[in-house]
């Protein structure tokens, strides 16, 4: 048996977590404790249960957790692109495309031309970080770097890298 904390940063995270808890809870073995629940690093241990034994009509049980090393880490995916168009209008299209996959604007940099992109999809939670460097001949570099745990990371770069095929076809006119 497991125990997971997943601390969440706003209401709308935990609602999210309950979510997953309770879908996977049949599946999984998933069970919500009842009662209060504390960590308890050291000191008196014998004291502190036989202290709550002789005040409450409940019972009380005591589990010895260590944290299990899963070794999970997020993925990173990149698209490599060179589009012949202005610097401008690549970005302006990659403007569009950020708002068509949700992402929210998080930090920007003039020189070099960088964005960075915070995303919450049904799949999961991303960084997303644009980076164009216009070259010689109306020609923009591209480099999209997503970051993310699966499956949003495969789905974002799947999503992201087939609308940018399609619009670098329609302006180079192939």
């Amino acid at each position: 048996m497991y125990m997971i904390v997943a601390k969440s940063g706003s209401d709308a995270e935990r609602r999210r977590i309950e979510y997953i808890f309770d879908k996977r809870a049949e599946t999984s073995g998933i069970e919500k404790p009842d009662g209060v629940i504390r960590f308890v690093a050291d000191g008196d241990l014998g004291g502190l249960v036989q202290e709550l034994l002789s005040r409450i009509s409940g019972e009380v049980l005591v589990y010895r957790v260590t944290p299990a090393d899963l070794e999970i880490e997020k993925g990173t995916k990149e698209i490599e692109m060179e589009i012949k168009s202005s610097m401008e209008v690549v970005e302006g299209f990659v403007n569009y495309l950020m708002a068509r996959v949700r992402a929210v604007l998080t930090h920007e940099m003039e020189t070099p031309r960088i964005k960075e992109y915070s995303v919450h999809s049904r799949k999961g939670l991303a960084d997303i970080q644009v980076a164009m460097k216009e070259e010689e001949g109306e020609k923009t570099h591209l480099s999209i770097k997503i970051e993310a745990y699966e499956p949003a990371l495969s789905f974002l770069h799947e999503a992201i890298r087939e609308q940018l095929e399609v619009y670098k076809r329609g302006v180079e006119g192939r």
